[in-house]
């Protein structure tokens, strides 16, 4: 029986990150599991309903997205099922941590200072040092978190394309509210989250479809796509 992973996301076919996504998801499927299928979802036309088809998810980078409110609907769908795999990355993991900050710990006025840099809760704020351009930098994994598992290393070398993260202001509020920082830069800010109560649920700031390949698979890829179809 097939098994199929929905992409949230607005492909583009001249972005190397969205590019990059379908060959990790394609040399998984050859080498491993020929029976992964994987199509994009547009974030203008997502249906809520429609979530429950597919044996895991991927919020692709790529925002502001044409509906954020339909990616902040399907983040809060994905996260209250508990059991569907789920890996967001870059925007995808601010997008999760907006999502969580208004829907389980309940602060009004969210929003990333990309979007609106005037909101009340600037939970996603931008970087002291701009990571944009496929820039790389360390991430020091908690050695006490099911990243530790899955990697098996307490350092890794991560690749980024980014100007924003998670605002160090909140950082002990979300730990506080049961959303685990898994991974951190030299100077402690969140690079990698987890959340303990869902079966498979990692945002990263960083870009793992940009660091892989045939021959060195990324860790949290291939154990993604192995929640997807066990």
């Amino acid at each position: 029986m097939s098994k199929r992973i929905g992409i949230i996301g607005d492909f583009n076919e001249h972005l190397k990150n969205h590019t990059a996504i379908n060959e990790a998801l394609t040399i998984s499927r050859q080498e491993r599991y020929p029976v992964l299928d994987f199509e994009w979802l547009s974030t203008k036309n997502l249906h809520i309903g429609e979530l429950s088809n597919y044996d895991g998810l991927w919020l692709a980078p790529g925002g502001p997205y044409q509906s954020d409110e339909n990616v902040l609907a399907a983040l809060k769908w994905i996260r209250e099922s508990k059991h569907v795999p789920f890996l967001g990355n870059c925007s995808g993991c601010q997008y999760g941590i907006i999502e969580f900050m208004k829907n389980v710990i309940r602060l009004v006025d969210v929003n990333t200072e990309e979007v609106d840099a005037h909101a009340g809760n600037i939970v996603v704020s931008q970087l002291s040092c701009s990571l944009r351009g496929n820039i790389d930098q360390s991430v020091f994994i908690n050695e006490e978190t099911k990243a530790y598992e899955i990697i098996q290393k307490k350092k890794i070398t991560e690749t980024y394309n980014c100007n924003y993260g998670l605002n160090p202001k909140y950082q002990e509020l979300l730990d506080e509210h049961g959303f685990i920082v898994a991974g951190v830069n030299e100077d402690g800010e969140a690079r990698m989250l987890e959340l303990p109560d869902h079966d498979f649920y990692f945002l990263t700031l960083f870009q793992p479809a940009m660091n892989t390949s045939k021959e060195h698979p990324h860790p949290l890829i291939t154990a993604f796509i192995h929640s997807c179809c066990s």
